[in-house]
C-alpha cells in the first residue's frame, strides 16, 4: 500500500479544481506555492519515516529529494538531516553488528 497515494490523490483533485478557476496569474502562483510545499511534506514524512526505522542511506536520499520542494528554513533543516542520516550510514554498527529493532 502507498501511504503517500492519499496526499497525492488530494494534490491532484484540488489542483484539478483550481486549475478549472484559476482567473490571475496571483492565483495560479499561489497554487504552485501550495502543491510544492504539500510536495515537500510528503517528501519529509517519507525521509522521517526512513530514518525512525534506521534506513539512514534511504533516509539520506529522501531528504535529498525532500530538499528540491524545500523552502525558507526548511531548506538548512533539510541539509542537516541529510548530512547526519548520510553520517550514520557510513558509521559502523556498536552493537557487536546487531542492529535493534
Amino acid at each position: 500500500m502507498n501511504t503517500h497515494e492519499p496526499l497525492a490523490q488530494r494534490i491532484a483533485r484540488l489542483a484539478q479544481a483550481t486549475r478549472r478557476a484559476v482567473t490571475s496569474a496571483a492565483e495560479e502562483m499561489r497554487l504552485m506555492q501550495q502543491q510544492q510545499r504539500w510536495r515537500y511534506l510528503c517528501d519529509a514524512g517519507r525521509a522521517a519515516r526512513e530514518e525512525r526505522a534506521g534506513h539512514y542511506a534511504r533516509a539520506a536520499q529522501a531528504w535529498q529529494t525532500a530538499l528540491a520542494s524545500a523552502r525558507g528554513k526548511d531548506v538548512s533543516w533539510c541539509r542537516a538531516r541529510m548530512a547526519l542520516c548520510q553520517l550514520y550510514a557510513r558509521a559502523p554498527l556498536r552493537d557487536g553488528g546487531l542492529r535493534a529493532g
